[in-house]
């Protein structure tokens, strides 16, 4: 893919560079493009920083580009810390709650209610309930 994208931006003038640059500084922290822009940002980065010297026209493009990236890396790297703070209050949440503990007698108690009124319901007894039923008591 980089190849093709290569062949595409190589040997443009001025021109129609110009509009290339705006569009990426535009779109570049658009999240349905970002990934796609930062690819070709990197390429026309490639092919065009050696001649910048040459056409002073660019400087100007590039710098804006260039500052459009670091405004999303300084975004990205707040979000990273958001990000870590939330888990965190996330983790320290978790273990202050406390741990539902059921006893050996409760489990017990349960699953003789649970099988007799599964066994009554396939053998088709009285109290035969729907299957839906049995498992909502259980839960």
């Amino acid at each position: 893919m980089c190849g093709g994208i290569k062949t595409a931006v190589a040997g443009r003038n001025v021109k129609s560079l110009t509009p290339l640059l705006t569009f990426l500084k535009k779109y570049i922290r658009h999240p349905a493009y970002k990934l796609v822009l930062i690819d070709v940002a990197n390429i026309v980065i490639d092919v065009y920083s050696d001649t910048l010297d040459e056409t002073p026209a660019l400087v100007l493009p590039f710098t804006q580009l260039k500052d459009e990236i670091e405004a999303e890396v300084r975004l990205s790297r707040e979000h990273i810390s958001l990000m870590g703070a939330i888990e965190m209050f996330f983790t320290a949440s978790n273990q202050e709650r406390p741990q539902a503990t059921t006893s050996i007698e409760q489990l017990t108690a349960t699953s003789a209610v649970c099988n007799s009124d599964v066994l009554q319901a396939l053998e088709g007894g009285s109290r035969a309930r729907s299957a839906e039923a049995v498992l909502v008591e259980v839960s």
